[in-house]
């Protein structure tokens, strides 16, 4: 299990001999907004996270990890919390942070919001993210060309479909089942082969799907 970055930043600090007073003001923030990171009640930008590093000694890596996609979603929950404070009543903005492929593993962008959906307050209270999706190894449950509405935080069920990276970093979307025996990967379409068991980091579960009847958006 992962250890929260809360966490991570008290240890940091601890190692480093210094009091929240002293951390917040070699950040540039207040004392209480460093409590409140440590506290997991909000979470710094990527801005505030190398200051913690450069402030504490420590690799920007030991706080959100030592591979690029690691950075790629933390840069994203930070462009989710933006367009959340930009909502309008009654409906929710989620970021579109680009694609993920359906068939082999790929590497990870860095994600920009190259879009954004307005969903209704139900489904967008519950989705964090959007992603394209590239290839067909999902359908014809998903298939290429479709927008995924992806929920991070949460425990895939068997029979989810899950946003998966790999230890190379690489992501992909696949089917994720659970057995007595044992978990894995499968896609929908058998035409893409058989399943994998290489699980890895479980980015997200897909809770939606966007389908434009005119074709390919994106």
């Amino acid at each position: 299990m992962e250890t929260k970055l809360g966490h991570k930043i008290r240890v940091a600090r601890t190692e480093a001999m210094m009091s929240q007073s002293e951390l917040a003001a070699k950040v540039g923030v207040s004392r209480s907004t460093i409590a409140s990171y440590e506290n997991e009640i909000s979470e710094p930008s990527i801005d505030v996270i190398k200051a913690i590093a450069r402030a504490t000694g420590k690799p920007v890596s030991y706080f959100i990890g030592d591979n690029e996609s690691d950075l790629i979603f933390a840069q994203a929950r930070q462009l989710i919390t933006m367009l959340r404070s930009a909502s309008i009543s009654g409906a929710t903005l989620i970021p579109i942070l680009g694609h993920v492929p359906a068939g082999d593993w790929q590497s990870a962008e860095i994600p920009e919001a190259v879009d954004h959906i307005s969903l209704d307050e139900t489904l967008g209270k519950r989705a964090h993210f959007g992603l394209f999706v590239d290839g067909m190894s999902m359908s014809p449950t998903i298939v290429d060309g479709d927008l995924v509405l992806v929920q991070q935080g949460r425990l895939p069920a068997n029979r989810d479909i899950v946003v998966v990276r790999n230890e190379h970093g690489e992501v992909t979307l696949k089917r994720y089942i659970k057995t007595r025996e044992k978990v894995f990967l499968k896609p929908d379409n058998p035409a893409y082969g058989e399943p994998s068991s290489e699980v890895g980091f479980i980015i997200g579960v897909v809770i939606g799907v966007v389908r434009y009847l005119g074709g390919r958006l994106k």
